[in-house]
């Protein structure tokens, strides 16, 4: 009990400290309040309305999705909305949240996640005064953790969980009773399942578990291949309750090519897109971008934290397992997507953290120091990342006027909803702040004017907002369109 009393407070203390430098942060960079938050950018947007949506009307609101393509769980027979970044985000974010969901409730609960985080690695790991002075110093000095609180990603979510995954691997290698590691290991396996259904790179976390137990080759092989097939079925779940990307996450040259090449087995062409985002990486670092160069700073230094651990016993299996996770990440992020500079920096921040909170009772204080000396320089980049991310993507009080604007233009029209989520659902073919004005039972389905134009275009949807008058025309063409209302960000039409 007492462990947990402490604990609960080490998060609450987590939670004050983190609001005041968020605020602070914008107050100093925007002179605003964390209040003025608006998810104008078109992720940031998405994240909101697929909330918003699941905890006002989670059984009547419309399909969300790209190209009118529906998650694979929703033809199995499970009725939900879909979401591009699977169904578990929404939810997670709608427990962790209060009261109605206004444009900053996602930085409260980011806030949350990030102190619930620390608090409960401090409950798994049970790490002295001392050890954890070191965690929560390492934490502090994270430049990214401050930026993702900021706004309405769904990227602490993940910190919380690189927390409890750290926390449980500490407590893991310090035990020797069977009962409590089956305890330990039960969570751990939960955990990364969890994750793997917010994104799919944790199923890639489960080969690089393979190093904690202490167990025969033979057996360790047979641990292996279970991973191997444990980390495809949570990619493969994860993939069912997502709404299609029917644009593969590859870089744009091979977009034509991939997946005709993966179903016939050929996969070569991971290695060209590995090549390809490699090259992306080289550019961005020359171009001084602050998220592809502290991302490798972070992977740099953990590499460096994990070969000073001790080289036997317990340090070396920590050090084997960090350097497993860090290479897991990498790959992944590398393979996985193709927005490899953004994605580098949020995997290897969820590594980072996983690798040194879980080992860091055996880290060379030297070299902690160093990492902690050399971090100080990035200030500066980070402050001005913190201000161009603000500046085109979140805080924009002025968006709100046209927010309302067009909810008093287009409210009457979504008046009757329907139990049909089709009838509920605007195909629309570009992100607008003005999207946050749909009630919630009434979601977006976008598509591509690239799509449209390459084939027949029978709307499903019940309404379609267009902008682009050769669009309109060919939607005109193919479709019984009544037009509703003309607003600023284009005409509204019911698809009859």
């Amino acid at each position: 009990m007492k462990k947990i009393v402490l604990s609960s407070a080490v998060a609450i203390v987590a939670f004050i400290y983190f609001f005041l430098i968020t605020q602070t942060l914008l107050w100093y960079m925007f002179d605003v309040d964390i209040n003025d938050n608006i998810p104008t950018a078109i992720d940031y947007l998405q994240y909101w309305k697929e909330v918003y949506n699941f905890r006002e009307c989670a059984d009547k609101t419309g399909y969300f999705g790209h190209e009118e393509l529906l998650a694979t769980i929703i033809k199995w027979g499970i009725d939900c909305q879909g979401a591009s970044h699977g169904i578990l985000n929404p939810i997670f974010y709608s427990f962790f949240s209060w009261g109605n969901w206004q444009y900053d409730t996602p930085i409260y609960s980011n806030l949350v996640f990030t102190a619930l985080g620390i608090g409960l690695y401090n409950l798994l790991a049970s790490p002295s005064l001392r050890q954890f002075g070191r965690a929560f110093l390492v934490f502090l000095s994270l430049y990214p953790i401050y930026l993702l609180n900021s706004y309405n990603s769904f990227q602490s979510v993940h910190i919380l969980i690189a927390c409890i995954v750290s926390g449980l691997v500490a407590r893991l290698v310090e035990t020797d009773t069977p009962k409590v590691r089956r305890r330990l290991w039960l969570g751990l396996l939960a955990a990364v399942g969890v994750g793997a259904f917010l994104r799919n790179n944790w199923a890639l976390f489960l080969p690089a578990l393979v190093v904690l137990p202490d167990v025969s080759s033979r057996r360790r092989w047979a641990i292996i291949i279970c991973s191997l097939a444990g980390a495809a079925l949570l990619g493969f779940a994860f993939d069912a309750t997502r709404s299609p990307y029917p644009y593969p996450e590859f870089s744009e040259d091979l977009r034509p090519y991939v997946m005709p090449a993966l179903a016939k087995g050929d996969f070569s062409i991971l290695w060209k897109q590995i090549g390809i985002n490699l090259q992306t990486l080289i550019a961005f670092v020359g171009k001084g971008d602050f998220d592809t160069i502290y991302g490798l700073f972070l992977l740099a230094a953990a590499t460096a934290l994990c070969l000073g651990l001790p080289p036997s016993g317990r340090g070396q299996r920590l050090s084997l397992f960090g350097l497993s996770i860090l290479g897991v990440s990498v790959v992944s992020a590398a393979a996985l997507y193709y927005v490899f500079q953004v994605m580098l920096l949020k995997i290897v921040l969820q590594g980072f953290l996983i690798v040194v909170l879980a080992s860091v009772r055996y880290i060379d204080s030297r070299r902690l120091a160093f990492f902690l000396i050399v971090n100080i320089l990035f200030l500066p980049s980070f402050l001005e990342r913190f201000r161009k991310v603000g500046e085109e993507y979140l805080y924009a009080p002025e968006k709100r006027l046209a927010i309302e604007t067009f909810r008093a233009q287009t409210a009457s029209y979504f008046q009757n909803i329907s139990s049909d989520r089709w009838k509920n659902t605007v195909l629309i073919f570009s992100y607008t702040p003005q999207l946050l004005g749909l009630p919630p039972c009434v979601n977006v389905m976008d598509t591509w004017e690239s799509f449209l134009r390459e084939r027949d275009y029978r709307v499903r949807t019940g309404f379609a907002l267009v902008m682009d008058p050769a669009i309109e025309k060919r939607l005109l063409e193919q479709n019984n369109l009544r037009l509703l209302t003309t607003t600023e960000v284009g005409r509204l039409y019911a698809v009859d």
